[in-house]
């Protein structure tokens, strides 16, 4: 199977979305999280656009040229779902602190006590995972690099698309975090068009997907950092 080089790629995105987080913390201050989540979807966008040209330029020699009449409509999804998830972040942490507060109060419990219960629910200061549920910046940091990884995962597949690529390489980071199900996948041959087949010999036959195999995109599963690796060899 014919494959285009990506030296660097996934860490180069795992990098590029931590620079995000640290991002939002910094810009989300006065604020609202429409503009924030604005910031960051054409971060994501502009991060995508360059690493899509850079690939398919190693591959075919010249960077493509195409309009992206969609991406208006797919940056303006991500600002509202990444929006609603952070506001529904803060309402349920403002709910759990009001909790322990009413509950230490009517149980007689000293203020230090009451203060040491909201510290340990919502991390303040510190990114470390509570012992009872994961902290507010905790949660808020998975959304945020789950939320890249989906909406970068999404922008591939329309790029490759838009030029006319209508299988891809699916490819995991080949380290112990990789899911089974993701691992079971490297190297195959996928179709765009249809989440339930592969090929193994460079698409002279296709498959259905076993039980074992991650039936989706890369990207698309929580925490997910497989990506598409575009396939030429089909239309060349």
């Amino acid at each position: 199977m014919s494959t285009v080089q990506l030296d660097g790629y996934v860490e180069d995105l795992d990098t590029a979305m931590l620079i995000i987080n640290a991002d939002t913390s910094r810009r989300a201050a006065g604020r609202t999280f429409e503009q924030v989540a604005r910031d960051i979807g054409a971060d994501i966008s502009g991060y995508s656009l360059a690493e899509h040209n850079r690939v398919i330029k190693s591959a075919i020699g010249v960077s493509p040229v195409s309009s992206e009449p969609w991406l208006a409509s797919k940056e303006a999804e991500f600002v509202r779902e990444n929006a609603n998830l952070i506001t529904n972040l803060e309402n349920e942490t403002a709910r759990d602190i009001e909790r322990i507060v009413r509950d230490g109060i009517r149980s007689g419990e000293s203020t230090p006590s009451i203060q040491a219960k909201i510290i340990q629910k919502v991390g303040i200061g510190t990114l470390e995972k509570s012992p009872l549920k994961m902290s507010a910046a905790n949660r808020t940091r998975l959304i945020a690099r789950d939320q890249t990884a989906k909406f970068y995962g999404e922008l591939n597949k329309l790029r490759q698309q838009n030029i006319g690529l209508t299988w891809y390489v699916w490819r995991t980071s080949l380290d112990e975090r990789v899911r089974a199900d993701h691992s079971a996948l490297e190297g195959m041959l996928c179709d765009w068009d249809d989440d339930s087949i592969y090929s193994d010999d460079d698409g002279e036959t296709w498959q259905s997907r076993t039980s074992e195999m991650y039936d989706g995109t890369p990207g698309s599963a929580v925490q997910c950092r497989c990506f598409s690796e575009p396939y030429f060899d089909n239309i060349l």
